[in-house]
């Protein structure tokens, strides 16, 4: 009796959740950007009040994601105490190199602690040997951050690199004019080491004037999470525009890495990968009707673009791009909607993800060719009781048909309503699979549902004979 309840539970169980699991549909997903911080104690998040919060990395990550469109994937290698030397030893560690091989973005700072481990947070700036210890180091620092970018640029050639600047962070001491001397030294140090190899982010001009509201407790060296937001500010302003770029249809421009090219005047985004060789050519033009409309199941229902690249060397990217284009929501709904690719002359249906509440669909693609929104005809009665989509759909699978075999017009493998080949072509990326997040095909329903719930009626059927069976022997 209670392996029964225990079956009966099972049951009950399973009729409240496969309805929802046949049908459930994920939410479009955005690109995905891989983010490393390396640095000091102010990537690592020392604050202001003695604690450890929020570094600057984090409010990268947060405003990247709010104005960028990014799902940003930060991994913070940032170690409070940390030199120059620290952070060239650190490069050696293998989960380290990993992560920086597969960034989209990678911050750095560092240098200020090869200066304060020498002359300490009170520095007599009036006495000589202070200022010649300060005179050494800054060439020492700028040799060695020349060598940190140059092997980040070995394990990973494509990411752009962000190289900060320093604050005051001494503005309560004496010998203000020493100490911002130092620091402007310090900085003009780290911004040659950058060179072509990275970007400098200058954060000098955030503090001067502002030390009371980022700076507060004069004993901590440390901004508080106003002046991390600040930092992050300042990151962010530089880096957007090599990441977002605003594109003219009937032109053709250079991209980069991850970056996200929005199509004027449309919903249209398409993001690059992440192994996206540099030097790479976009054209970006307007699909021609005809070609369009040469699809007799299918009427247009959103965007169609044409995509071209020019890869230098010929060099072609692994990874997928990421693209999402608009539909007419008011006209369409969203269950007749996905984006159809070009490939050998054929509309291909990709299984895209829909977002009803933008009007969009996603899709990851392994290349570039053409695409365009799609609806299906819809179905209408034929006076009968039946439907009519203009194609015989009795099983006989002639003149387009649906349910059996193809014979005019049709390729091996599954047939669409004009007898075309759907089976994926090769080279290109299923983007149905579970890995993109697609929605459920077209062909997905309720009939796994109806088959376990049958074979839970059985097993539960063949218990209770047993059950009743065992205790007739019993009596």
């Amino acid at each position: 009796m209670r392996r029964l309840k225990s079956i009966l539970s099972i049951f009950i169980l399973m009729l409240f959740l496969f309805p929802f699991s046949a049908r459930a549909e994920s939410a479009p997903v955005k690109p995905v950007l891989n983010y490393v911080a390396l640095g000091d104690s102010l990537a690592a998040g020392f604050l202001n009040s003695g604690t450890i919060g929020n570094g600057y990395p984090v409010f990268i990550k947060q405003k990247l994601e709010e104005n960028a469109g990014y799902t940003v994937q930060l991994i913070n290698e940032g170690v409070g105490g940390y030199t120059t030397t620290d952070v060239l030893n650190q490069l050696n560690n293998e989960k380290v190199k990993e992560a920086i091989g597969q960034a989209g973005l990678i911050t750095l700072d560092i240098g200020a602690n090869d200066i304060l481990k020498k002359v300490g947070t009170n520095p007599d700036v009036s006495d000589p040997e202070t200022v010649t210890k300060v005179v050494q180091t800054i060439p020492e620092i700028k040799a060695n951050v020349q060598q940190i970018l140059q092997q980040i640029k070995t394990l990973n050639p494509n990411a752009p690199i962000y190289l900060m600047g320093y604050y005051n962070a001494l503005p309560y001491i004496d010998g203000q004019q020493a100490i911002v001397l130092m620091i402007n030294g310090l900085n003009a140090a780290l911004q040659g080491a950058a060179g072509t190899m990275a970007t400098f982010v200058p954060i000098f001009d955030l503090f001067d004037g502002n030390y009371e509201t980022y700076l507060p407790n004069q004993n901590n060296i440390h901004p508080n999470e106003a002046g991390y937001q600040a930092i992050a500010g300042r990151f962010v302003e530089t880096i957007l525009p090599s990441f977002i770029k605003e594109v003219e249809p009937g032109s053709q421009i250079e991209v980069k890495a991850n970056q996200r090219i929005f199509i004027k005047g449309t919903k249209t985004v398409l993001t690059m990968p992440a192994d996206l060789p540099n030097g790479t050519q976009l054209y970006v033009k307007k699909v021609q009707t005809d070609a369009v409309e040469a699809e007799k199941d299918l009427e247009i229902a959103g965007e169609t673009w044409e995509f071209s690249v020019i890869y230098p060397d010929g060099k072609c990217p692994a990874q997928s791009y990421h693209l999402t284009m608009g539909y007419d929501k008011e006209q369409f709904e969203s269950e007749q909607v996905d984006i159809y690719a070009l490939d050998h002359g054929q509309w291909v249906k990709q299984n895209g993800l829909v977002n009803e509440a933008d009007g969009t669909v996603t899709v990851n693609a392994s290349t570039l060719t053409s695409f365009a929104i799609f609806a299906k005809a819809p179905e209408t009665s034929d006076g009968n009781g039946g439907t009519n989509d203009g194609g015989n759909q009795n099983g006989n699978g002639d003149n387009g048909g649906q349910n059996g075999t193809a014979d005019n017009g049709s390729q091996n493998g599954t047939s669409d309503q004009d007898g075309h080949n759907q089976t994926k072509p090769e080279g290109q990326t299923d983007t149905s699979s579970e890995e993109q997040g697609g929605r459920l095909p077209d062909t997905a329903g309720t009939y796994p549902f109806y088959i376990a719930v049958g074979g839970l009626i059985t097993a539960s059927g063949a218990v209770l004979v047993l059950k009743g069976r065992k205790t007739h022997l019993n009596q």
